[in-house]
C-alpha cells in the first residue's frame, strides 16, 4: 500500500511470494529441486511448478511442463523472498513474473476453482489505469 505507483507490482509479487513461503510454498531456486545440485547463479534454467523450483538440464529433461527461468528472473524472486529491492521490472518482466507466481499457486493451493484475482491483476483491473498493461 505504500509503494510508489511504479514500484506497485514488484511490491505485490515480493509479498505475495513471501506469504506462499510462510505457507511452507517456497520454491526452490538456488539449487535443484530435483537432484539438489547448485545451480550457477548467472545461468538460465528450467522452472518446473509441480517439482517445485529451478531445475538442472538433466533433471528437467525428466519433467514434463517447465518453464525457462531467467537468471535475472530467478535473482528477482530470491531478493523478493527476502524483502531485498529489486530493480523495477519492464512491462514483459512484470508479465512474466506474474504469469510464474500464478501458475506456482494453482499448481500448490489451488482446488479447481478459479483464481478470478490473478486475471483482474494481470489485465491492470486494480489499477486507476486499468487499460495500461502492466
Amino acid at each position: 500500500a505504500e509503494a510508489p505507483e511504479a514500484f506497485t507490482t514488484t511490491a505485490a509479487l515480493s509479498g505475495a511470494w513471501r506469504v506462499l513461503a510462510a505457507l511452507g510454498f517456497e520454491p526452490v531456486l538456488g539449487e535443484c529441486c530435483g537432484c539438489h545440485t547448485s545451480l550457477p547463479p548467472d545461468d538460465d534454467v528450467a522452472f518446473a511448478h509441480e517439482a517445485g523450483g529451478a531445475m538442472c538440464p538433466r533433471c528437467s529433461a525428466g519433467m514434463g511442463q517447465t518453464r525457462r527461468f531467467p537468471a535475472a528472473a530467478r535473482r528477482s524472486l530470491a531478493a523478493w523472498l527476502c524483502d531485498a529491492p529489486v530493480p523495477s521490472l519492464t512491462a514483459a518482466e512484470a508479465r512474466a513474473h506474474q504469469r510464474l507466481l500464478r501458475e506456482f499457486v494453482r499448481q500448490h493451493l489451488e482446488d479447481e476453482r478459479p483464481l478470478r484475482a490473478f486475471t483482474v491483476w494481470e489485465h491492470g483491473g486494480w489499477s486507476a489505469r486499468a487499460a495500461e498493461p502492466v
